[in-house]
Formats: C-alpha cells, sequence, structure tokens
C-alpha cells in the first residue's frame, strides 16, 4: 500500500566536541505563537476594519473574525508553527547550534566568536546577529530576556583558544 504522507525527514544526531559543555537549549513554545498570530491578526482587523463599518455588533464582530482569518490563511501564518515546532537551539561554551529534523540545513552551529549582537526581537524572538552580516532568529522561545543574555554571556566568556 502506497501512503500520500511523505516521510519526516531526520537530521543526525548532534556531534559535541569533546571539552564542549551544554549551557542551555530551548524549544519554541505554542502560547508565543499564538500571541504573534493573535497581534498581528488584531492589527489586520484594524486595517481592513474600516471596509465593514457597521451598527450592528454581531455584522461587526463577524467581518473582525472574518479579516483576522483571512490574515491567517492568506499569508500562510498558520503553517509557521508546524515549520518551527521542532526547532530546538542548544547554547554550548562554544557554539550556538540549531536543530530541526525537518529542516535540510539541520544541525547548523556557529561559533559564538562569530556573534556580534544578541537582541530581542518583540516578544516571540531573539535575533542573532553574526560578523558575516547574516542573521537568524530563534523564534518562540520562552523568556526571551533570559535566551538574550545566556548567548551574551556564553559569547563573552568564550574559551581562550577562541578568537572573540
Amino acid at each position: 500500500m502506497i501512503s500520500s504522507e511523505t516521510p519526516r525527514r531526520k537530521s543526525g544526531p548532534i556531534a559535541y566536541k569533546r571539552d564542549e559543555k551544554l549551557l542551555a537549549d530551548w524549544r519554541p513554545a505554542l502560547p508565543l505563537f499564538l500571541s504573534k498570530l493573535a497581534l498581528v491578526a488584531v492589527l489586520t482587523l484594524a486595517v481592513l476594519g474600516p471596509l465593514f463599518v457597521t451598527y450592528n455588533l454581531f455584522a461587526w464582530l463577524g467581518s473582525a473574525v472574518a479579516s483576522m482569518l483571512l490574515y491567517v490563511f492568506l499569508f500562510d501564518d498558520h503553517l509557521e508553527w508546524f515549520r518551527r515546532r521542532d526547532d530546538v537551539w542548544i547554547l554550548t561554551d562554544q557554539r550556538l547550534i540549531f536543530a530541526n529534523p525537518d529542516d535540510d540545513n539541520s544541525p547548523a552551529y556557529v561559533h559564538l566568536a562569530q556573534i556580534t549582537r544578541v537582541r530581542r526581537f518583540m516578544w516571540w524572538g531573539v535575533n542573532v546577529k553574526l560578523d558575516n552580516g547574516m542573521t537568524t532568529t530563534l523564534k518562540y522561545v520562552p523568556n526571551g530576556k533570559l535566551v538574550q543574555q545566556s548567548i551574551r554571556a556564553a559569547r563573552d566568556n568564550i574559551a581562550p583558544h577562541f578568537p572573540k
């Protein structure tokens, strides 16, 4: 029997270096994704709301729900959770590692010495800028401020055999 489902790709195991120490790991949190989705949906309502001017409260509520759903499904934002839910970000004393079994580039890592800036992005993400100008975002990780501080502290305490 042939299945119509595509089997999930499994990334290989993460190979830690012999002297590497695990400091922290983070996974996306569904409540953060839903709160971001709600905010953008409400902003969409604010933009599209004037198109549904009415004095009937039920009609306005219906149009509010319709405009929010329009955003969520028109821009495929509802599918983002399915792409990001298996993300794992691992912080060691030498590297920041990304892993996701569905991502062809997984596992991937950057040495902490390559990180030039770490800052929060809204309440649902942490942006990491690298010395080559590229950025990556840890999306929907809980307690973004602590994540930001942890990455900065690890970067600032890089082992002596890595250039800063």
